[in-house]
């Protein structure tokens, strides 16, 4: 065997995106406005969107259902859109206590419950990677929060992070080639002078989206996007996907 033998090209494959943002901010309705768009929907935030979508999860065993449904059945979709992921632990961790007989995550002892937990988050990343392999760009839509960043080199500081447990938020992390983080805009405007100076946080409901890390929130982008991108409340996606075309026509 020699050395041509062994080099494969490699496949190009959609990417792995998860968004999250503040609250009320839209990720659904961007969701929406992605490529032939199916929603996992555990969380029936739906309303006011046309967009085509399996039934409510209320059980870890919908979710199964509904990729296992996409992986073996023939379909035009190219994004599957899980909603949220925040909705979707819930339902992994009543599964967990189900399959162990226990009244809740907590009740396993010190993170036994988290780390059980892990096997389902590890069959939904599976599915996830086969419909990829067909084509379909895997989506996690996440809820954020503002937790407190023990940095080793510096003062601890706020900064925004996923709504999970740490166990799966480490998971989704490394396993997505694009975390997208979606805020608002805000301008700091100084007001007053000398000791009685203020700064205001002023802003007009703009939507961005951030996909580099910065200490105030996580992200990441394999794609060479801009730092900052504009997102309309109508056709979000085109927004983004016009930088990801450019890049690839350079290339």
């Amino acid at each position: 065997m020699n050395l041509n033998d062994l080099i494969q090209k490699r496949q190009q494959l959609p990417p792995r995106i998860l968004v999250y943002t503040i609250p009320g901010w839209g990720k659904s309705s961007l969701g929406a406005s992605m490529p032939k768009p199916i929603f996992i929907d555990a969380e029936d935030g739906l309303m006011g969107l046309e967009v085509d979508s399996f039934p409510v999860a209320k059980t870890y065993e919908d979710i199964e259902t509904y990729i296992r449904a996409l992986i073996e059945e023939s379909h035009d979709y190219k994004t599957v859109i899980l909603d949220t992921t925040s909705s979707i632990e819930k339902l992994i961790w009543e599964k967990t206590c189900r399959a162990n007989d226990k009244p809740n995550i907590e009740s396993f002892g010190y993170a036994k419950g988290f780390m059980l937990a892990m096997t389902y988050w590890e069959k939904i990343i599976s599915g996830l990677e086969i419909l990829r392999s067909k084509g379909v760009a895997p989506v996690l839509l996440s809820h954020s929060e503002v937790r407190t960043f023990n940095s080793p080199v510096v003062d601890p500081y706020d900064r925004y992070v996923l709504k999970l447990h740490k166990h799966p938020a480490n998971r989704l992390t490394e396993w997505c080639d694009n975390i997208f983080f979606g805020n608002h805009r805000v301008i700091i405007k100084k007001e007053g002078e000398g000791f009685s100076q203020k700064s205001k946080g002023i802003g007009q409901g703009e939507r961005v989206i951030y996909t580099e890390e910065r200490p105030a929130f996580l992200a990441k982008s394999r794609m060479e996007l801009p730092f900052e991108i504009d997102i309309p409340k109508i056709d979000g996606w085109a927004a983004i996907s016009q930088h990801i075309n450019s890049k690839q026509e350079e290339n």
